[in-house]
C-alpha cells in the first residue's frame, strides 16, 4: 500500500502507476492479489498534484484556504475508500474474487504490438534515447515538464476564464451535480489522468469562480474516469492483468 502511494507521489500520476501495475501482473512478476494493495495506494498518491497546486496560493490566504479546501476533497475521499476497500481485500479478498468475474467478461484484443508502445508516447521514448543509460536525467526532465505543465494550467485558468464562461460552467455543468460528475468522468476518459483533472479545478475553487460544494460530483467523475488508462493496456494482455485493472 505504502509503495504505492510513494510512487504515485514521485511522478505524479496514478494512471502511469496502475498500467505499470497490470503490465508487471501481464508478465507475471506480481500477481493480482499483490497488485491490489499497490493499486489502492496509488489512489491516495495521485492526491499530491492537486496538493501541489493548491501550495502556489500560499501568498494570499483567502485563495489558499480555498485551493486546500478543493484538494482536500479529493485526498479525503481517496484515504476513506482506501481504508474501507483495504480492510475488506486483506481479510476476504472479496475484490480480487470479484475482480476476476469482471476480467472474464471482458473481450481480449488479439494483437501483436508492445504493450509499452500504448504506454509510452513517441517523445518520451525519443527523450530516453537522447540520455542513453542515465535515467535520473530522464527523471528529472520528466518532473521538471510536469511542473512547468501543472504551473501553466493553474495561471491559463486564472486568467483565462472570463466572466461569460464563468457563466457557462456554473449554468450546465457545476450547478448540475449529474453534468459535473459525467463531465469529470468524459475528460478524464480522454486525458486519461485525474491528477490533472482535480488539479484544473483548484485554481477555479481558489479564485473564487467555482463554490467548494459544487466540486466534489467533478471529483467522482473523474475517479471514475481514470481507470481507463489501465483497462486499454489491460485488454492487450492475459486475463490476469484484466484482473488487475
Amino acid at each position: 500500500l505504502f509503495i504505492g502511494i510513494l510512487a504515485t507521489a514521485l511522478i505524479l500520476s496514478s494512471s502511469t502507476t496502475t498500467t505499470l501495475i497490470v503490465s508487471l501482473v501481464a508478465v507475471s512478476t506480481l500477481s493480482p492479489s499483490e497488485a491490489i494493495p499497490l493499486i489502492l495506494g496509488a489512489n491516495i498518491g495521485t492526491a499530491v498534484t492537486s496538493t501541489l497546486v493548491a501550495l502556489g496560493y500560499i501568498g494570499d490566504k483567502e485563495e489558499f484556504e480555498q485551493a486546500v479546501a478543493s484538494a482536500s476533497r479529493h485526498d479525503l475521499f481517496n484515504i476513506f475508500t482506501t481504508l474501507i476497500l483495504f480492510i475488506v481485500e486483506v481479510s476476504t479478498r472479496a475484490l480480487s474474487d470479484f475482480a476476476w468475474k469482471i476480467a472474464s467478461l471482458l473481450p481480449r484484443i488479439d494483437t501483436s504490438l508492445e504493450l509499452s508502445n500504448y504506454a509510452i508516447s513517441r517523445a518520451a521514448q525519443q527523450a530516453v534515447q537522447l540520455f542513453g543509460d542515465n535515467s535520473w536525467l530522464s527523471l528529472l526532465l520528466g518532473l521538471c515538464l510536469l511542473f512547468a505543465s501543472l504551473r501553466g494550467m493553474t495561471w491559463l485558468l486564472k486568467t483565462g476564464i472570463s466572466s461569460r464562461l464563468e457563466r457557462n460552467l456554473n449554468k450546465y455543468i457545476f450547478d448540475r451535480p449529474l453534468n459535473s460528475f459525467l463531465a469529470g468522468t468524459g475528460t478524464t476518459f480522454v486525458i486519461q489522468s485525474s491528477s490533472v483533472m482535480t488539479s484544473l479545478i483548484v485554481p477555479l475553487a481558489a479564485s473564487g469562480k467555482v463554490r467548494l460544494s459544487q466540486l466534489f460530483p467533478f471529483i467522482m467523475g473523474a475517479n471514475l474516469g481514470t481507470p481507463s488508462t489501465a483497462l486499454i493496456a489491460a485488454l492487450l494482455s492475459p486475463a490476469v492483468s484484466a484482473q488487475a485493472a
